[in-house]
């Protein structure tokens, strides 16, 4: 939300320049009503939490890993990591998600050689991701997975 200066007049009480300020922070959802109504913030308070359209857009797990033995370099919100053999790895998340319907998306990388990471299941609190060289399984040099959805 973009604020401008807004000249009030003269005639107008300070308590006019008040509503004024708060018809036009009543445009931004974020922005608490309550709280600079009654003076104890100012007009451009922020609510301590997130719209509920932001945080459908907002990454609910992202974790890095070596792949072939899952040591993590950094993570948000995941519980642990298992190898299960070559090219093989499940994500366990520590807040699932609603259901099973959510949206992973991963890039990974193995030097000099082609690679196929893909997703092979999903559950509401774990991801299970196959590696391969095109024909066999394979490790990766690494893996990033991030997953979107209602929790």
């Amino acid at each position: 939300m973009a604020f401008t200066s807004v000249t009030i007049p003269s005639a107008f009480s300070d308590s006019d320049a008040i509503n004024a300020l708060l018809v036009d922070a009543t445009s931004d959802p974020l922005t608490d009503i309550a709280a600079a109504a009654d003076g104890s913030e100012d007009s451009a308070a922020r609510k301590d939490h997130q719209h509920p359209q932001e945080l459908k857009t907002l990454a609910k797990f992202w974790v890095k890993y070596a792949g072939d033995d899952v040591t993590e370099n950094a993570s948000f919100n995941v519980a642990s990591l298992t190898h299960g053999g070559t090219g093989d790895n499940t994500i366990t998340i520590d807040t699932d998600f609603s259901s099973a319907h959510w949206c992973a998306a991963l890039a990974s990388r193995t030097a000099g050689v082609g690679c196929d990471t893909r997703v092979e299941t999903m559950a509401t609190g774990s991801l299970r991701v196959l590696s391969s060289d095109g024909s066999s399984p394979a490790n990766t040099t690494y893996e990033c997975v991030v997953g979107f959805g209602d929790q």
